[in-house]
């Protein structure tokens, strides 16, 4: 990146995460993490939220940007 380039994101306001078992990933993020689950999402207080996605476990994820 050149010495002038801009910031083109300001603010995250969700990052989804893709977990097979939804369940299980929620009372993992509580226990080691200490995360509260609202029933939709993670709230870290300020600043993005984290929402789990279930995925089948034989999905291939590919990335492009």
């Amino acid at each position: 990146m050149s010495e002038h380039s801009e910031q083109i994101v300001e603010f995250i306001d969700t990052i989804y995460l893709p977990v097979i078992d939804k369940e299980e990933s929620i009372n993992w993020f509580q226990e080691k993490l200490g995360l509260k689950w609202n029933g939709h999402c993670f709230n870290l207080g300020s600043g993005p939220v984290i929402s789990l996605v279930e995925v089948k476990n034989n999905t291939n994820y590919t990335h492009r940007f």
